[in-house]
């Protein structure tokens, strides 16, 4: 049997652009949980037996919509903080990258986002950290490089 060849924490990357020609991205620092979540928005509809009126209809689904959202939770660093504050002071969508860095293969994640949740907590006898989520803006653009 061969075992699975899984990737680390370290290996999952979120970067943010920074809006320029050509765009440089950076990873801002104090992420200690991170998801990419991808869904799409179903349209329902029962489908009857034509044959047996009676018997149950197998629900029929339709892709209405895409979305996708960047979630994060973490310390809040000094060095972190102004690219923070810019994003969520701007109205205007920033293109994100979520890369998986496997061994063999990378796969590379790109469209732009809106900060839609920035929360700043800190409990007594804890340090100060951020619960973030970026929510999609159109298409996510997938990339994979053997």
């Amino acid at each position: 049997m061969a075992q699975a060849t899984v990737i680390g924490f370290s290996k999952f990357k979120v970067e943010l652009g920074d809006g320029e020609t050509p765009e440089v991205f950076t990873a801002p620092c104090g992420f200690l949980a991170r998801a990419l979540n991808q869904s799409k928005n179903l349209s329902e509809i029962d489908i009857p037996d034509c044959t047996d009126e009676d018997a149950p209809s197998w629900v029929g689904r339709e892709v209405r919509s895409m979305t996708w959202n960047v979630s994060g939770e973490g310390v809040l660093p000094e060095e972190s903080i102004e690219e923070w504050e810019a994003f969520w002071d701007s109205s205007t969508s920033r293109s994100v990258k979520v890369t998986l860095e496997y061994p063999t293969t990378q796969v590379v994640k790109t469209g732009k986002a809106h900060l839609e949740t920035y929360n700043q907590t800190v409990n007594r006898g804890e340090k100060l950290s951020k619960n973030i989520v970026l929510q999609g803006d159109g298409a996510l653009t997938v990339v994979i490089t053997p």
